[in-house]
């Protein structure tokens, strides 16, 4: 080999050996605190954009059933149960049921319902018993140990054991009600019990019953958001101490 080449090459191993010695040599003191400072500020900016993109996912609350308007029409029958099956009418969000919205024709007492479809019926999820004292729109708040939990799919449905209250109309709804009244309360189903389909009166009437829920979320996202805030807290204590 050409002496000229020799000290290249030799040149060059000695500035590989040099960068391989400085590569492990200790950081200084002011460089440890420089890299945990940057890994702080990676770790901070990572941990808010997850929790920015928890808090996008949380749900609004949601208005189910159709507007407590006049309807024009007022039932007549009494021990009668009626359920809500109109598609688009199904609660879409899991939560809680806050308010009810109806707009009444006559007073007296009502089981407002929540029914949840399962095989071969409609299965009772929750109610809440309300004496009607006035007509018109009414906005009933429900207490929140009263409030009933409902999921996707669940529908709304109501019941009279005296005669009816809620208004209605007759043409594009999809309510529907049990057939054999008064039923001696065979329909008056606890919590748990169901209503068999075969129960309902067939074909529908199609009716729209005026009656609305309000629907509040519930707060999984929000915790989740917390807790990344908290794990944020926990690594920045940590790596701010050991940047003291």
């Amino acid at each position: 080999m050409p002496a000229d080449a020799e000290d290249l090459n030799s040149a060059s191993q000695e500035a590989s050996q040099g960068r391989e010695q400085e590569s492990r040599k200790p950081l200084t003191e002011d460089q440890t605190r420089h890299t945990i400072i940057s890994m702080k500020t990676h770790l901070t900016r990572s941990v808010l954009l997850f929790a920015c993109g928890l808090g996008a996912l949380t749900t609004e609350a949601a208005l189910v059933g159709p507007s407590p308007v006049n309807g024009g029409s007022l039932d007549g029958a009494y021990q009668i149960s009626f359920l809500d099956l109109a598609p688009g009418d199904a609660i879409p969000i899991s939560g809680k049921l806050d308010a009810w919205n109806l707009y009444a024709m006559a007073t007296g007492t009502v089981k407002l319902q929540v029914f949840q479809p399962v095989a071969g019926g409609y299965q009772l999820v929750g109610e809440n018993s309300e004496t009607i004292t006035q007509t018109g729109v009414l906005n009933l708040s429900v207490p929140s140990a009263d409030q009933i939990s409902v999921q996707p799919g669940d529908i709304l449905g109501f019941r009279y054991n005296g005669t009816g209250i809620i208004s209605f109309s007759w043409g594009g709804g999809g309510w529907n009600f049990t057939s054999a009244w008064p039923d001696g309360g065979l329909y008056d189903v606890a919590v748990g019990g169901t209503i068999p389909a075969s129960a309902l009166y067939s074909p529908s009437q199609d009716r729209t019953y005026s009656l609305q829920a309000d629907i509040t979320p519930v707060p999984e996202p929000a915790t989740a958001v917390v807790g990344a805030g908290a794990l944020l807290l926990v690594f920045s204590t940590i790596l701010g101490r050991s940047c003291k």
